[in-house]
């Protein structure tokens, strides 16, 4: 199990914590690193296709030595390769979005649930409502701090962002009375949404302004925080039932015949939202139209209340 450990750590942990440093400091080492963990990705996704039965018995003997190999190439990528390659991330920056906005979600509502379930277990009833009213009050405290910067800048303060972000907060603010009437909505649901909603309506409109200041570059990576632990979180809730909802996306994972092929896709998809988003909120590549970064929030606060009625008809079914 150890070794297990310090293997994912190698292959996976490692070069992504490499990846957002690099994203925050120089685009062209992201992008490089990018193509060649997307690369390594790719190769993996062919083994695990074509030779189940192989990669089962010489996965630990593959795994790292290819990505060793792939990481020496680094300074044979031609410039040509890495400009294409950041046009393309251009282009998937809308789906990208998308899927961050969808998993925000199911990771809000995943984690919170299953906190909610400790509570049958009394002694852990008091511990987590306790630590779920103060997240909630950080989180909304936060929150309310990051669209007070926002409302006071005028650096950014255009009437297109004033109608974006005065539209933004009545959508978060009729999540309150939601709570209320929907037995399957939580507090700290809302608050954690509020805050996460608050961190990209940063990163979009400030993503392409210089940090002028410390609080500006400690919400940049707060953002980045985010997103990682969102993403990161896809192949451990895709494909796993759970106590309040029996429906997955792939089917039980486990019982899967292409179980790491899908994880490999998962994995190169979180490795190409992660080189993108921090490059967005760096300003090193371009964000996404105002269209799409509202149509994102729509999306996030949608599928929660729909997520929430459904829960709460099969309830009382």
């Amino acid at each position: 199990m150890i070794l297990y450990l310090i293997h994912k750590t190698l292959v996976f942990v490692v070069p992504i914590v490499a990846l957002l440093v690099a994203s925050v400091f120089d685009y062209y080492i992201a992008a490089r690193l990018s193509i060649l963990l997307v690369t390594h990705r790719i190769l993996l996704l062919g083994a695990t296709a074509l030779f189940p039965t192989l990669w089962d018995t010489f996965w630990f003997v593959v795994e790292l030595p290819l990505l060793i190999a792939l990481l020496s190439c680094y300074y044979l990528l031609p410039r040509y390769l890495i400009d294409s390659y950041l046009v393309l991330l251009d282009w998937t920056g809308p789906a990208l979005i998308i899927v961050e906005a969808i998993q925000s979600i199911n990771f809000i509502v995943f984690v919170n649930r299953a906190l909610m379930n400790k509570t049958m277990d009394p002694s852990y009833d008091l511990p987590i409502k306790v630590l779920s009213v103060i997240a909630s009050l950080v989180s909304y405290l936060v929150g309310i701090f990051i669209f007070y910067q926002l409302f006071t800048n005028e650096s950014t303060l255009t009437f297109v962002n004033v109608g974006f972000l005065s539209s933004t907060i009545t959508l978060l603010v009729i999540l309150i009375p939601f709570m209320v009437v929907v037995e399957d909505s939580m507090l700290l649901d809302i608050a954690l949404i509020t805050l996460f909603v608050a961190l990209q309506c940063f990163s979009n409109l400030f993503g392409s302004v210089a940090t002028s200041s410390g609080y500006q570059y400690i919400l940049k990576i707060m953002s980045i925080c985010s997103s990682t632990i969102i993403l990161v979180s896809l192949p451990m809730i895709y494909g796993r039932s759970s106590s309040f909802s029996q429906s997955t996306a792939f089917g039980d994972l486990d019982e899967s015949d292409y179980k790491e092929s899908i994880y490999q896709l998962v994995q190169m998809v979180i490795i190409i939202a992660l080189t993108y988003l921090p490059l967005t909120y760096f300003g090193h590549i371009s964000t996404v139209s105002k269209l799409l970064q509202y149509s994102q929030i729509v999306i996030q606060i949608s599928l929660y209340v729909i997520t929430c009625i459904n829960n709460t008809k099969e309830h009382i079914n």
